[in-house]
């Protein structure tokens, strides 16, 4: 046995929130903007669900890839509504976001 042990879901579910609240969140039709979202955990997507964004707009939400992560703006009505600085990429990737990320955390956790 090699000692690596299976998720159960609501492992993961807290796992894929915990993704969500660092890298954001992205959506139809057009993928173009990170939204901070409280989504639903689907096994049968993983990292995508149903949810409804900090800024109001409901949809099936994904985390982005990584070059969406790094390049695409975050939503500047999610950014306001939470005091997060407007910019570019993941909250994980700017570290003005960290620190707010991780107070976020705290309190959601």
């Amino acid at each position: 046995m090699s000692g690596i042990r299976a998720m159960n879901n609501d492992e993961r579910a807290e796992e894929v929130r915990l993704l969500g609240e660092w890298d954001w969140w992205y959506g139809p039709p057009r993928y173009r903007v990170l939204h901070a979202a409280d989504v639903t955990y689907d096994p049968s997507l993983d990292t995508a669900g149903e949810g409804m964004s900090v800024c109001g707009w409901q949809t099936t939400f994904a985390i982005p890839g990584i070059f969406s992560r790094m390049s695409l703006p975050r939503c500047a009505k999610c950014c306001d509504k939470l005091g997060y600085p407007r910019g570019t990429g993941s909250p994980k990737n700017d570290q003005r976001c960290r620190p707010l990320v991780e107070q976020r955390l705290s309190i959601t956790s």
